[in-house]
């Protein structure tokens, strides 16, 4: 396909940004997230030109309607990049405490993307391969001259094979466990603030929303996906957690991390899936936040202590962006 055109220059230019990304990974923690910024800006351009692909293949008979390979893969680079991006800030400690949350909702929302694009994908991936297999068996039908004697052919169903290669099936459970633990650390921050649990902050000169747009000015130059907004934050924290009961929020954050530490726990249980020993570390450090976080919630916050009474620290150590929640007394007159 790459010898068809419109693919051969296209196709060059997206392996040119593909090799650009890895080089990206070469540079230091702090170079790189600099670096990503402006490669999200030329990124962006990307992915008008696969979406041209895509249909320019569609037009000429190489696709099916609805399939689109090469904008997917452009969108889920984008979102990895995304994600990578907001990542590296915990690593480099830019984060104050006031603004996880709202880091966490942003990363959840792309880790939900994420999956979505990953079902879509495999929908496309078995009406392409239907609509080739039906191709094949017609054009042999005919060479062989069968297709009239053959009755009942229409009704035969194909099974087009979906199996998943390694990485894609990595992603996956690495989405989904993402997804699940920031999920669960959006709410267990939420019964915080409700308890005055949450360490004072001074918003006075850089206030949440001034935050906000500073922390994600970069995902606004997007097209696909479109960046998320500040009113779809407040609406996600003051409508939907906002509105459930305490004992109901605590419940519900119990049950997502569970979730994820269930998605950790089948992605280690399949052979050969995690290939690499940083990518078994992960997991495994990802699994011990899960876990601490739900014992806190169940021990400490089902039946919570008086409000004001506590005070919440974020610690780090465990795993790089995901915090293991703590609380110790308040110190008098805080």
């Amino acid at each position: 396909m790459a010898k068809l055109e419109p693919c051969e220059e296209h196709i060059d230019q997206l392996t040119q940004a593909a090799q650009a990304l890895m080089r990206l990974r070469c540079h230091n923690r702090g170079r790189e997230r600099r670096k990503l910024r402006h490669f999200l800006v030329d990124w962006a351009l990307l992915q008008e030109l696969a979406d041209g692909l895509d249909a320019q293949l569609q037009q000429a008979g190489y696709l099916e309607l609805g399939v689109q390979p090469f904008g997917a893969w452009v969108l889920v680079q984008t979102l990895q990049v995304m994600s990578r991006f907001l990542m590296l800030g915990f690593e480099l400690e830019l984060y104050a405490t006031c603004e996880l949350q709202m880091i966490y909702w942003y990363l959840q929302g792309i880790s939900d993307l994420r999956l979505q694009v990953h079902q879509v994908t495999q929908r496309a991936t078995e009406v392409q391969a239907a609509a080739v297999a039906a191709a094949a068996a017609a054009k042999r039908a005919e060479k062989a001259g069968t297709n009239k004697k053959k009755k009942g052919g229409d009704k035969e169903k194909l099974k087009p094979s979906a199996v998943l290669s390694r990485g894609v099936r990595l992603e996956v459970f690495a989405a989904a466990a993402t997804r699940d633990m920031c999920t669960g650390l959006m709410m267990l921050i939420q019964i915080l603030k409700r308890l005055d649990f949450t360490p004072p902050t001074d918003l006075q000169f850089t206030p949440l929303h001034r935050r906000f747009e500073q922390r994600f000015a970069v995902f606004s130059l997007l097209v696909r996906p479109p960046a998320f907004t500040l009113d779809q934050y407040v609406a996600r924290c003051n409508t939907d957690m906002g509105a459930l009961p305490l004992t109901k929020l605590v419940d519900a954050a119990i049950s997502t991390f569970k979730s994820a530490k269930g998605a950790i726990d089948r992605a280690l249980h399949i052979p050969d899936l995690l290939a690499t020993q940083s990518d078994k570390v992960d997991m495994l450090a990802l699994a011990r936040v899960a876990v601490a976080n739900g014992v806190l919630l169940a021990s400490t916050l089902q039946q919570p202590p008086p409000p004001g009474t506590r005070r919440a620290t974020f610690d780090f150590k465990t795993h790089p962006c995901f915090p293991v929640v703590k609380l110790t007394e308040s110190p008098v007159g805080s």
